[in-house]
């Protein structure tokens, strides 16, 4: 199957959207250049779930999406994440936690992968922490527009907190039970 896929492109849209994102946040222009950046990340959020769902209804998954796809969701949730920290620097070792979370999870995919056997497709536990981390995170990243008590800002921090928690504890069960699998095939030949 060709690499070059609507979802695929969705995906590279997805990836070019991120610095635009960042160009636009980042400078402090003002709420105007707020909101353009926040209508970058919804569009963002939408070119995520379309090249999902386009790729599974029309049977349209490439080995590059199973690769590309996920990278582009580490990276727009990294930027937004380092963007929340920006503005309340406590948040650091939210974005800290996620970081050792996704490096933890890259280093048990590669494990996998050089035993002969890959995770297909992200898991609903991912899939989950994704979207409480991308809308918490969109919440924190923009207080002008969404006045926040600390104790809100607590909240959403946790809940960020506790579904990466949540995803990481869900691949590690199924990285222990993939290489228990790959450990029984070879005890059978």
């Amino acid at each position: 199957m060709s690499s070059v896929s609507v979802p695929n492109i969705l995906t590279s849209i997805r990836l070019c959207l991120i610095p635009a994102f960042l160009l636009l946040y980042l400078p402090k222009g003002g709420l105007d250049t707020e909101y353009f950046a926040m209508g970058i990340l919804i569009v963002a959020f939408i070119t995520d779930i379309l090249d999902g769902f386009i790729a599974r209804k029309f049977n349209k998954v490439t080995n590059l999406g199973k690769v590309l796809d996920p990278v582009a969701d580490k990276l727009l949730q990294m930027s937004i994440l380092l963007c929340v920290a920006v503005k309340r620097h406590f948040l650091f070792g939210v974005v800290a936690f996620v970081v050792i979370k996704d490096l933890l999870l890259a280093i048990g995919a590669i494990v996998l992968y050089r035993s002969g056997n890959v995770v297909s497709q992200a898991k609903w536990c991912g899939k989950i922490s994704c979207f409480v981390s991308f809308v918490s995170s969109l919440v924190l990243i923009f207080p002008k527009a969404i006045p926040l008590s600390e104790i809100m800002v607590y909240v959403l921090a946790s809940a960020i907190v506790a579904a990466n928690l949540a995803a990481f504890i869900g691949y590690v069960i199924v990285f222990f039970n993939q290489r228990r699998q790959i450990k029984q095939i070879k005890q059978v030949k």
